[in-house]
């Protein structure tokens, strides 16, 4: 039984000194090159470290501490290079804590920078629509790189349409679309084959041409209501100025002798019915008249 307590003990003893291991331990080392010169390391150091890291990097056997080491809330240390120069083809990245007044090595990894390389975007991207066959060539070039590598077999290329048409593994530098949709594209390469990282790049900057047949005319709509907003004040104004308007809403005047209901009308009518018929007596004995002379003039002429 006495064993089997020893033993007991033994593992609790190995287990709490893993635990600790696991919060003290450094964890996910890595580095990455960007914009061909610039480098960050970043690493993980547990929940609780008990001490201090400092990371150093060895380019071709200079060491060197890292010049700018930030740490963050979520136990992540971030190193870094503002430049490395091209000639540098590989570093050995060492982390070391201070133990007796001197720096043991506690973990080491090696990179080889054109791996670790995060490529840029595509250069000289250019579109080109041609009306005549309603088509757009794009076009770019690859992008630079740590080794300064130029042949186009080397580098893949990934397109992103925000329409959700994604067109990856494109060895070509050109690409054609219909020029009668509205396209917005990202590039972005990588390496393949050659001694050149295999990592995803940068996206390029966004990339718009095309143009939606469905959308409705906005700059038309615009000119209309720009054209309609004129004509009405040009109306007004040319009404304003001739005085159209208060013509055209001055009073009728009204008939006052036949439609005032005054005490008067009756005898006014009586009035103009007697007028009327001594014309017309007066034109008729002027008739009679006529014909007795003209009769008598007529007798006289026989005679």
């Amino acid at each position: 039984m006495m064993w089997l307590l020893v033993l007991s003990c033994v593992s609790l003893v190995d287990l709490s000194h893993e635990e600790s291991m696991k919060q003290t331990s450094v964890t996910n080392l890595s580095c990455v090159l960007y914009h061909v010169t610039a480098m960050n390391c970043t690493w993980n150091t547990g929940l609780n470290p008990p001490e201090e890291y400092f990371l150093y990097l060895n380019f071709n056997q200079k060491e060197e501490e890292c010049p700018n080491s930030i740490p963050n809330e979520h136990g992540q240390h971030i190193c870094h290079i503002d430049y490395v120069s091209p000639d540098k083809e590989s570093v050995t990245a060492t982390l070391k804590k201070l133990v007796n007044q001197s720096w043991v090595p506690f973990f080491t990894k090696d990179f080889k920078l054109y791996e670790i390389e995060i490529l840029r975007p595509p250069q000289n991207i250019t579109v080109s629509c041609n009306e005549k066959t309603s088509e757009c060539i794009v076009k770019w070039s690859h992008p630079p790189n740590k080794r300064n590598v130029s042949s186009e077999s080397c580098f893949v290329y990934e397109i992103k349409d925000e329409a959700g048409n994604t067109v990856k593994g494109i060895t070509d530098t050109y690409k054609v679309y219909p020029a009668d949709q509205k396209h917005t594209l990202q590039i972005r390469a990588s390496g393949k084959y050659c001694t050149i990282t295999n990592r995803k790049g940068e996206w390029s900057e966004r990339i718009e041409f095309g143009y939606d047949p469905n959308t409705f005319p906005t700059i038309y709509l615009i000119l209309v209501v720009f054209g309609t907003i004129v004509t009405i004040l040009g109306l007004f104004i040319l009404c304003k100025r001739l005085r159209i308007w208060q013509k055209l809403t001055d009073p009728i005047p009204q008939p006052n002798l036949i439609l005032d209901p005054d005490e008067n009308t009756g005898k006014a009518w009586v009035d103009l019915t007697q007028t009327a018929d001594e014309k017309i007596t007066l034109v008729e004995e002027m008739t009679s008249s006529c014909k007795k002379h003209g009769g008598l003039s007529s007798t006289s002429q026989l005679s």
